[in-house]
């Protein structure tokens, strides 16, 4: 066993049950999402879209002109109707 596989499961023995729903609710995230696999049938090495490629593609897609003080502000207006 590796030194942080051996680090990791010391931590989870010192957990009280009632945190370790939240760590048994990480694991299968990773489990359901392909994380824990390993080897060719694995999402990350098979190249398969993974959340984060898929938002890199819409990096950069912000107009650099717009003046986001004034737009937040509008959106207050608009949403709460605010008067002086």
């Amino acid at each position: 066993m590796t030194e942080v596989k051996t680090r990791a499961i010391e931590l989870i023995n010192r957990l009280p049950d009632d945190k370790m729903t939240y760590v048994l609710g990480i694991l299968q995230v990773f489990e359901e999402t392909g994380a824990l696999e390993t080897g060719a049938n694995s999402p990350i090495k098979t190249g398969e879209p993974r959340g984060y490629q898929r938002l890199l593609k819409y990096r950069g897609t912000l107009n650099r002109h717009v003046d986001i003080k004034k737009e937040y502000a509008e959106a207050l207006d608009e949403k709460y109707a605010r008067t002086l």
